[in-house]
């Protein structure tokens, strides 16, 4: 079956059942589209440490405090594409793209720390998107 998860490093569930989401600081996001190139980064991100996804997901889930940092760059491979799905209610301006990330964790309580290897070494495995989308109450009903 494997190792067991030992770490969840995830912002969890809210009262609302939002999950996974947490707010962030204008300046920890860059885009360009144009010249197609965007980055996200934060560094040192309080964020509770669930231990694994059974835990996170239970109705009274304990965790411990962690850290997280991380830069994701994307780099355009294609020109500007416009998509609008009404049926769907978004629109947007989309790049093709290749991503890089560099990924760190820590949980001082339990000694542990993680590091990835540099974004120079990561790849991209399918596809990545860059682009400005309009959605839900952005998105002009008709």
């Amino acid at each position: 079956m494997g190792q067991d998860q030992v770490h969840d490093f995830e912002p969890g569930i809210d009262a609302l059942g939002l999950f996974w989401t947490v707010p962030i600081p204008r300046q920890s996001i860059a885009i360009d589209l144009d010249a197609g190139t965007a980055t996200f980064q934060m560094t040192n991100l309080t964020i509770p440490d669930f231990h694994d996804i059974v835990n996170a997901l239970s109705q009274n889930p304990t965790s411990t405090s962690g850290m997280v940092s991380f830069a994701t760059h994307w780099h355009a491979t294609s020109g500007l594409m416009a998509l609008t799905n009404t049926h769907d209610g978004f629109t947007g301006e989309y790049r093709q793209s290749t991503a890089n990330i560099w990924w760190s964790a820590r949980e001082p309580s339990q000694n542990f720390a993680f590091e990835s290897d540099p974004a120079a070494t990561s790849t991209t495995v399918n596809t990545a998107v860059m682009g400005h989308e309009r959605n839900g109450r952005f998105f002009p009903h008709h």
